[in-house]
């Protein structure tokens, strides 16, 4: 065989080979663009996804919020009710004793009810004695160191208490 015919030979072969190598170009290239759009069209669907999973998380958070905010007011309706304004005057009720055992403690809540509870300590004895208090006043009547007590919780800012000794 002569270098003609073998040309003449492998011509069309190279010739079918680039045919096929173009045709494979141009269906990897149409396969890339259809890639290219399924990948386009998952993003958005992905982004509408998140878009709906926010709007959710939002819609939860609203009513997070109302169901906080209606547990917030109760707990400061609750509050309101609690003893927060403490008053203790600790005092020598007899000549007899010494040490200033004796006391008397004003608990009141925000409104100024509560009660006063007063202790007298002797060497014979104790006694104690609970005083209610309605809008600040004892609906019967107070001594001085129960009164001074009673002062002193409606002086105190909520949560403190103060300690005073005559």
């Amino acid at each position: 065989m002569t270098a003609l015919e073998i040309h003449d030979a492998i011509v069309p072969i190279i010739g079918g080979a680039v045919a096929l190598l173009a045709g494979l170009v141009l269906w990897l290239g149409w396969r890339l663009r259809a890639l290219g759009r399924a990948v386009r069209i998952t993003q958005i669907d992905e982004s509408t996804k998140t878009f709906a999973e926010h709007e959710q998380s939002l819609r939860q958070l609203r009513a997070e919020q109302v169901r906080l905010t209606a547990k917030l007011t109760e707990v400061d309706r609750l509050i309101a009710t609690a003893v927060r304004h403490v008053g203790v005057v600790r005092y020598d009720a007899f000549r007899e004793m010494g040490g200033k055992l004796s006391f008397s403690v004003a608990f009141l809540d925000d409104r100024g009810d509560g009660v006063v509870l007063t202790a007298l300590n002797g060497r014979d004895g104790a006694r104690a004695y609970a005083k209610a208090v309605a809008d600040g006043r004892s609906t019967v009547p107070l001594s001085d160191e129960e009164k001074r007590a009673l002062s002193i919780a409606r002086e105190t800012r909520a949560g403190t208490d103060a300690v005073a000794s005559v």
